[in-house]
């Protein structure tokens, strides 16, 4: 048998896994399998093109353990899956870790694609919701002022007038939580581009075959990109990343949503735009100021930054008046229109250095150091309530027990090596929970499937309630269908509980945290599930997302590939972190294929890492496994 019909033997395996684990259709214009599948295909044709097919199948033996541990929650499968991935050698292990975060990522296209094909499907259908329930919190705009006039017997005048008094702020934060690196945002950006356009109504054969070839050119130049970040952002870089946002999305994203908003305001009958100074939307931005324990920052890097901003922003406005002087016929333009217009070439350079001058002569801004100061003591004090609500709810453990599993049963002490933002993971490199910053702390329970700090707390609070009256359980949900703020924050919390898995978190108890503390960890598991059992009562749901099955299948499609990712971590921190624990590496199997520097591919990958600490591999292996993960669980921190 050749190759290429083995290799689709594989692939065809792979796609009957997900099909087991997205069993049916969600409705008539649902394509996330279809898309899941063709993005799959493609790649495992590039895996084997470039490694060999021992690799491929040993991606796909791992893929099959972690679907049949999601269909019957069999821990011995999670052992199964450990043994397999720790006998690979250093450059395998790179390769399969690589492959995992690499599908999830194509998963997460395959979604967006779905999610903006089903939107325009039911902007046509206009109201045709999976769930009538959820329907006052998944309209737009044109809806929800309809719905203002004829529901809630508000004039289109009182909506016009509220609606040009009020400004939603954006704020660009100094803390990055996007893990992934633009180069690879930007190629991910043309695989989705080339999978919308393969499914267009009016596609022909030759425009089919051609954009086929160039998804497998994006998805190849994708998976050979590092994924990983070899040195930390300074705030510069983050304010240049943080305006590619701006370049790549929001400059042409807000005018059509402002346009969107005046169509809705003339279907009830207001037939003025919002002005012009009337701002819907605005921006701002910590980027560079952040002055949060942040040693990187200083009033020259938050000068520097706040130039780098308004050059930006000031190239953005020049092209946009270039190509509105392309659109302009200037031969019928007024002599006063000509005139202005020379005048802003002519002038272009001259302003440019004006801003430099300007924004030199400004002194530190002492207000935005008080307001910050204002922010991180009230993070400080959210803080200490969560650690003394946990110490609290658990109170025969140890309060230092806390932080000490949050070491050892997460990867929170190798966050920073993922080197995705200018601040270190902690305020003091020696301090415990309290020097701990947010995003790492939520960043390793997420990491594990476990999200300890989004719902503890609520199980008590329920259970409190509850406990003054048995009536109040009625009420919380009757709040949950009726009051769209309640019922988006409960739908939330399902959403995290349908994410999480503490079998897995157990896994890595198992694994790294010592005896005397397995009992913290079982308590906690405990109040896991009974705090997931009251919240299905207020919900009123038997299962979790019940309500909502269209994020159901996709959580559903993407859980092997986080599964295998999960164990790889645990066994990699493993290897790391416990010099006795040693484990047997089976013969090298991914096939050397030889580049145009006549050099191996797979020991480039290792090398790629050379002053690390670990035995060879292991950090490249574990920084991929956290990727991978942020991006099946759309959450990095």
């Amino acid at each position: 048998m050749g190759s290429r019909n083995m290799e689709k033997i594989a692939s065809n395996s792979i796609d009957a896994q997900l099909r087991l684990l997205a069993p049916r259709k969600v409705s008539e214009d649902d394509k996330l399998v279809e898309y899941d599948a063709l993005l799959l295909d493609r790649f495992l044709d590039i895996l084997h093109d470039l490694h060999g097919h021992q690799i491929r199948e040993t991606v796909q033996d791992c893929y099959e353990l972690s679907a049949e541990y999601e269909r019957k929650l069999d821990p011995q499968k999670l052992e199964e899956l450990g043994n397999v991935l720790t006998s690979l050698d250093a450059g395998d292990s790179i390769v399969v870790a690589k492959s995992f975060s690499h599908m999830l990522n194509l998963a997460n296209l395959a979604e967006e694609v779905q999610i903006a094909y089903r939107r325009r499907i039911k902007l046509k259908k206009k109201g045709d919701f999976a769930d009538e329930a959820s329907a006052t919190t998944e309209s737009d705009i044109d809806e929800t002022l309809k719905r203002l006039v004829v529901q809630l017997n508000k004039s289109p005048q009182q909506v016009f007038d509220a609606l040009k008094n009020q400004t939603v702020d954006l704020v660009l934060t100094a803390h990055p939580t996007q893990s992934v690196r633009r180069s690879l945002l930007q190629k991910h950006a043309r695989i989705q581009n080339c999978l919308t356009q393969l499914y267009a109504k009016d596609i022909t054969s030759d425009d089919k075959q051609e954009l086929d070839e160039a998804l497998q050119r994006e998805i190849q130049a994708a998976f050979r990109t590092d994924e990983i970040r070899r040195t930390p952002p300074t705030p510069q870089d983050e304010m240049r990343a943080g305006m590619s946002y701006f370049h790549e999305t929001i400059w042409k994203g807000v005018p059509k949503f402002l346009r969107r908003v005046d169509t809705a305001l003339k279907n009830i009958g207001i037939n003025e735009r919002v002005p012009y100074n009337a701002p819907l939307i605005q921006f701002s931005s910590w980027m560079g100021g952040d002055r949060d324990g942040n040693p990187r920052v200083t009033p020259e890097v938050t000068r520097d930054v706040c130039l780098l901003a308004r050059m930006m922003a000031a190239n953005l406005y020049f092209s946009q008046i270039e190509d509105l002087m392309f659109e302009l016929s200037m031969w019928r333009c007024s002599e006063e229109l000509r005139a202005r217009a020379d005048e802003l070439h002519r002038s272009s350079k001259r302003d440019a250095k004006h801003y430099i001058e300007f924004w030199k002569r400004i002194p530190p801004n002492e207000p935005y150091r008080v307001i910050l100061g204002d922010v991180r003591d009230k993070l400080y004090h959210t803080r200490e309530r969560a650690r003394q609500l946990l110490a609290n709810e658990i109170s025969d453990i140890p309060e230092e027990a806390t932080f000490t599993n949050l070491e050892q049963a997460t990867p929170e002490t190798e966050y920073g090596r993922m080197n995705i933002g200018s601040r270190p993971s902690k305020r003091k490199p020696s301090g415990g929970i309290e020097s701990l910053r947010a995003i790492p702390w939520i960043f390793a329970w997420t990491q594990t499937r476990f999200h300890l700090p989004v719902w503890l707390g609520f199980g008590s609070a329920f259970k409190h309630v509850i406990g003054k009256d048995v009536k109040n359980l009625q009420m919380l949900k009757e709040m949950y269908n009726q009051w769209p703020f309640f019922r988006v924050t409960i739908d939330l919390l399902e959403m995290v509980f349908a994410k999480g898995d503490p079998k897995i978190a157990a896994l890595y108890d198992k694994l790294l945290v010592s005896e005397d503390l397995w009992p913290f960890g079982e308590l906690l598991r405990a109040n896991y599930e009974e705090t997931k059992n009251l919240l299905l009562q207020i919900a009123g749901h038997k299962d979790l997302l019940e309500g909502d099955p269209y994020l159901k299948q996709r959580l559903c499609l993407r859980e092997a590939y986080i599964t295998t990712l999960n164990v790889c971590q645990a066994y990699t921190l493993k290897r790391i972190r416990d010099p006795n624990y040693n484990v047997k590496v089976r013969p090298h199997l991914s096939r050397e294929i030889m580049d145009s520097t006549s050099k191996p591919q797979n020991a480039e990958l290792v090398k790629l890492n050379p002053t690390s600490e670990y035995a060879p591999g292991l950090e490249d292996t574990l920084i991929l496994t956290m990727k991978g993960i942020a991006a099946g669980m759309q959450n990095t921190g």
